[in-house]
C-alpha cells in the first residue's frame, strides 16, 4: 500500500535527474526516474559510456526503492545489458534530504546548488556489472547553476 510520504517521494523524484557527481565534469553517474514507473542508470566516464542500464521501478513502504532491470539496447557509446534471472530485481533503502548543497564544476569552474539529496544503501547498478571508478550511492537533484560575478 503507497503511503503518503510514498507519494510526495515519487513526485521528488521524477522532478529532476539525480547526478553522483556533479564537481566531476568528466563524469556522467546519473539516475532519471519517469512518471510510467521506468527510468534508468547510466554510468559514464570520460569519452566512455560504461553501461545505460533500464528499470522498472517501485517506492515501496519502509523507505525501499525495488528496481526490476529490464533488457538495455547497445548504442553506438555501449554494450547491451540483458539481466540475469534471479538477480535482475534489488531492493534498496533510500533516503530524501532537502537542503542546499553546493559545490563547483572541476572544469569550467561553475558553482552550482542542488537542492535535494538521494541517499542509497547500495548500489543501483546490477551486482553482475563492474566499473573502474567508484560506484556512487549518493544522488543530487535539483541542480541549477549560479550566476557568474563579473570581476
Amino acid at each position: 500500500m503507497r503511503t503518503d510520504d510514498d507519494v510526495f517521494d515519487a513526485e521528488v523524484l521524477v522532478g529532476s535527474g539525480w547526478c553522483a557527481t556533479p564537481r566531476d565534469y568528466s563524469s556522467l553517474r546519473v539516475l532519471t526516474f519517469n512518471r510510467d514507473g521506468q527510468g534508468e542508470a547510466l554510468y559514464g566516464y570520460g569519452q566512455r559510456i560504461y553501461a545505460q542500464v533500464r528499470f522498472q521501478y517501485e517506492l515501496r513502504e519502509g523507505g525501499l526503492l525495488h528496481l526490476r532491470y529490464l533488457p538495455s539496447p547497445a548504442s553506438v557509446s555501449h554494450e547491451a545489458f540483458e539481466p540475469i534471472p534471479g538477480s535482475d530485481q534489488k531492493s534498496i533503502a533510500y533516503t530524501l534530504a532537502r537542503g542546499e548543497f553546493r559545490g563547483v564544476e572541476s572544469i569550467v569552474g561553475w558553482a552550482f546548488v542542488c537542492k535535494w539529496l538521494l541517499t542509497l544503501q547500495e548500489s543501483p547498478w546490477p551486482a553482475e556489472l563492474t566499473f573502474p571508478h567508484p560506484i556512487p550511492t549518493a544522488f543530487y537533484g535539483y541542480l541549477s547553476y549560479e550566476p557568474r560575478r563579473s570581476k
